[in-house]
This record gives C-alpha cells, sequence and structure tokens, in this order.
C-alpha cells in the first residue's frame, strides 16, 4: 500500500471507529428506555439502534474490502503492523476503540435481551393470574353490594 493508501485506510477504521461508537451509545439509550418502561422511547431507541447499526456495517465492509484487497484474510492486528510509523499508532488506537466497543455492545446487547425477556415474562404472569382470577370460581350475579375480596385481579410488583 502506498502511503496515500493508508491514509484511506486510516480513515476508513477511524470512521468504523466512530459508527461503532454510535452504535453503543444507542444501544445504552435503549437499555435506560427498557429500564424506564417508556414505549415511545423504546421504539424511538431501537430504530436509532438498527439505523446505526447498518450504518456501521456498511462502514466495516468498506473497510474489510480495503483490508482484502491490499492484504488478502490477513487480521486487522498485524496488516497494522506493516503500516508506516507515521500512521501505525493511530491505527492501533483505532483498533483497540473497535474491541473495547464491540465488546461493550456485546454486553449491552445481553442486558437489554435479558431486560426484554423479563418484561415478557412479567406480562405473561399476568395474563396467567388475570386467567386464573377468571376461571377459579363459579360467580353469581348480585343486584347490590360488593365483590368478594377473592374476585381481584390486582398483580404484585412481584408477580
Amino acid at each position: 500500500m502506498s502511503s496515500d493508501s493508508w491514509k484511506a485506510f486510516l480513515e476508513a477504521l477511524r470512521h468504523e471507529a466512530e459508527l461503532l461508537a454510535r452504535v453503543d451509545a444507542s444501544a445504552l439509550a435503549l437499555t435506560d428506555a427498557l429500564v424506564q418502561n417508556d414505549v415511545r422511547r423504546i421504539e424511538s431507541a431501537n430504530a436509532r439502534l438498527e439505523q446505526d447499526g447498518r450504518a456501521h456495517q456498511v462502514a466495516a465492509k468498506a473497510r474489510q474490502t480495503m483490508q482484502r484487497r491490499g492484504f488478502g484474510d490477513i487480521p486487522l492486528s498485524r496488516v497494522i503492523g506493516y503500516a508506516p510509523r507515521t500512521v501505525r499508532m493511530r491505527l492501533r488506537g483505532y483498533l483497540s476503540e473497535l474491541t473495547y466497543r464491540a465488546i461493550s455492545v456485546g454486553i449491552t446487547t445481553k442486558n437489554n435481551k435479558r431486560l426484554i425477556l423479563a418484561g415478557m415474562d412479567r406480562l405473561l404472569k399476568v395474563v396467567m393470574l388475570l386467567q386464573r382470577a377468571v376461571s377459579d370460581q363459579p360467580r353469581t350475579y348480585k343486584r347490590h353490594g360488593f365483590a368478594a375480596p377473592d374476585n381481584s385481579v390486582l398483580v404484585s410488583s412481584r408477580a
């Protein structure tokens, strides 16, 4: 690769790291929205995460294509070893940032999945309690008076 090509490769790697940082921020925003249980924020954060994820995939594919053209199947860490001294440290910095962000996004994604599954589990428990409340006892129609206290369908926060 010529010096100009290294600068282009550096810019591609910088752009990929920047977009992965956006994905990381969007994933954390989705976590916050899930914890707050705000449907509008969840939908907005999810849409933003999808958009940022697609943009990062395009940038990563462009950098990988450039890397394959010049070096074949050599891993990025070894490709950086061939870089001129003037750009090598910055390339290593971007590689470190990509590694850190990839781990962070992975952890955040797992947490988001667990939050979603916990919400679905809670919803399932509420539905089961409602079904049980409706079908447990035969009811008689009362013209006056109050329903028996055992007919409650209130659900505790531990359900």
